[in-house]
């Protein structure tokens, strides 16, 4: 008899223990897991995909397209178009004012361009660059803050279109990129 209560009891304890045991390994399991749930939501949150408050969801394509555009400045609203902006650097072109056509440029190229217009002045070239881009514009393509237009130029008997680079700064004002 007490062979048979012996061999109860140990199972019984042999049972408990496999039981603190089991639950041991699932508290374990949970732990990691919720661990790593919020690893993967505040990885989200550092890269600005997900709100910053508990329980972290995501942000939709729409929230994300207007937190973060996809070229810069492409919701600012526009005041100066492309086609005004070249309008205003061949009218300074044609009055002399360099200055006033080198603003047409980006801000990093501006200083830059104005020393190229006072080297094309000097050389009296100003004539020819004037006749060169006295072109009609024709858009070639255009996005949100970035648009390629092309004018005609005649050398030697042949028309080449000659691409104009244009880029809108963070007033809303189209810059030339490149000319």
């Amino acid at each position: 008899m007490k062979e048979e209560e012996f061999g109860e009891a140990s199972m019984k304890k042999i049972f408990r223990w496999a039981l603190i045991y089991l639950l041991l390994v699932i508290g374990l399991f949970l732990i990691l897991v919720g661990v790593n749930w919020y690893l993967i939501k505040q990885k989200d949150v550092r890269l600005g995909m997900a709100r910053p408050m508990f329980p972290y969801t995501k942000y939709s394509q729409n929230e994300l397209d207007k937190m973060y555009p996809q070229y810069l400045n492409e919701n600012v609203p526009t005041r100066v178009t492309p086609e005004e902006t070249y309008a205003k650097l061949l009218a300074a072109l044609k009055a002399g004012d360099l200055e006033k056509a080198s603003q047409q440029f980006t801000a990093e190229q501006q200083s830059e361009w104005l020393k190229s217009l006072e080297k094309i002045k000097e050389g009296a070239l100003l004539d020819d660059m004037i006749g060169d881009l006295d072109q009609k514009l024709n858009k070639e393509n255009a996005g949100g803050s970035i648009a390629q237009y092309n004018i005609g130029i005649k050398q030697e008997g042949k028309i080449w279109a000659h691409a104009i680079n244009f880029v809108k700064d963070s007033n809303g004002d189209w810059k030339i990129k490149s000319l």
